[in-house]
């Protein structure tokens, strides 16, 4: 399988023709039994930035005395998870909740930035076509610039698995002027270094593309995006300060932007990137 950087996008224009998408390998199917599939996140508490993660049965089961369990793993690098946690049996209609504070108590330690592995199933009943318990992650800071709650990522199986098969994400309106900014997080869930780049897009179809960047095994990693893309400010400034981002990666990866006042630092938007499978269209 390659994992060489595709060759970089030339502008396009409005006569430019639209070609037929390509028609995907449709995969064997294979008939194992179903196991409950863990969701992916960012985790960070740095005395500053604090995380929470919630997961809620509601979404599996309407019986209120229905058990669920939850196992998480903590990455920070490294194969093997820095720490585990298994929380006690809960009844279907409550919240587990857990926080960033009580992973730093178990760590010992002062601040920590990774990835968590959660898998929730229920203890009373094998799954069904919806083979993971709904689980999200909440994200706030003590000044008040980051406040906001995304979903965990099904990784290994599932719908969004079939989805994130290419090695494309997008983002349709990412800012860049002199009142805003944005960033990109991208989380690394391989236990292999990964490369990506970032190709950013105007309205009137001029481009930027990044080098080829790498982020670290089983670790996240945040772009600025005029870091990653230098005059991508001044590419868009030009034409209103939004235009359209489109990330690669030799494999696939949870994506993430968060654009920010430049005036106050406050993240205004915090959102999970578009994934597609398949080749983009480029003339």
């Amino acid at each position: 399988m390659s994992i060489s950087a595709p060759s970089k996008p030339t502008p396009l224009s409005p006569q430019s023709a639209v070609r037929s998408p390509e028609v995907q390998p449709q995969r064997a199917l294979r008939h194992v039994a179903p196991d409950w599939l863990p969701v992916i996140g960012w985790f960070v508490d740095d005395g500053r930035r604090h995380s929470r993660i919630n997961v809620v049965p509601l979404g599996n089961t309407t019986d209120p005395h229905e058990r669920f369990g939850v196992t998480l793993k903590f990455f920070r690098g490294s194969e093997q998870p820095v720490h585990t946690f298994m929380s006690e049996p809960f009844a279907g209609d409550q919240i587990f909740r857990y926080s960033s504070g009580e992973l730093l108590q178990g760590l010992g330690q002062r601040s920590f930035e990774g990835l968590v592995e959660i898998t929730a199933r229920s203890l009373d009943n094998p799954p069904t076509h919806f083979p993971w318990v709904d689980s999200w992650l909440e994200f706030s800071a003590d000044d008040g610039t980051l406040s906001g709650s995304v979903p965990g990522f099904v990784f290994k199986g599932g719908t969004t698995k079939q989805v994130m098969s290419g090695k494309w994400q997008h983002w349709p309106g990412i800012a860049a002027d002199g009142t805003y900014a944005s960033s990109v997080l991208l989380l690394n869930y391989h236990p292999r270094p990964t490369a990506v780049r970032f190709d950013l897009f105007a309205p009137s179809g001029r481009s930027l593309s990044s080098e080829t960047l790498s982020i670290e095994p089983r670790m996240p990693r945040t772009f600025d995006l005029e870091d990653a893309l230098a005059g991508a400010r001044e590419l868009l400034s030009r034409e209103g300060g939004f235009g359209a981002l489109r990330i690669w990666s030799a494999y696939k990866l949870p994506g993430f932007v968060l654009m920010r006042s430049r005036a106050s630092g406050v993240v205004s938007s915090f959102d999970h990137t578009v994934p597609f499978a398949g080749p983009p269209i480029d003339d």
